[in-house]
Parts: structure tokens; sequence; C-alpha cells
């Protein structure tokens, strides 16, 4: 699907203007397409959900966040 590298890349540039280091962000991003699914991603009661938030957690605490 051609948004998952859209998605990849704008999640990759969010965290490097916001100060993360490159390894960082790529770790965020590659990890974030890696873990949700494509509805996930696109949902925003997901992201919002306790689940979703514990998902975003770990992979913040996974790339050193």
């Amino acid at each position: 699907m051609l948004a998952l590298p859209v998605v990849r890349t704008q999640v990759y540039g969010t965290f490097l203007d916001g100060g993360a280091r490159t390894d960082d962000a790529k770790c965020f991003a590659g990890t974030l397409i890696d873990q949700l699914t494509v509805d996930q991603l696109f949902s925003d009661s997901y992201v919002a959900s306790p689940e979703g938030e514990a998902t975003l957690t770990a992979i913040r605490a996974e790339c050193g966040f």
C-alpha cells in the first residue's frame, strides 16, 4: 500500500522537526508502521484509545523517547 511509506516519511519528518535524533525518528517511524495495522494508523479513535496510547508509549520507550 502506497500510504505506508508516506506515513512513515511524515512521522519521521515530524520527529526530526521536533528535535529528535535521526536514529530515534527512524526507529519510531519504522516501528509504528510495523506494529500498527493500516486501519489503526488511520483511526483517530484507535490512537486515542487506551490500547493505542499504550502501543505508542511502548514504541517511544523502545526507540529512546
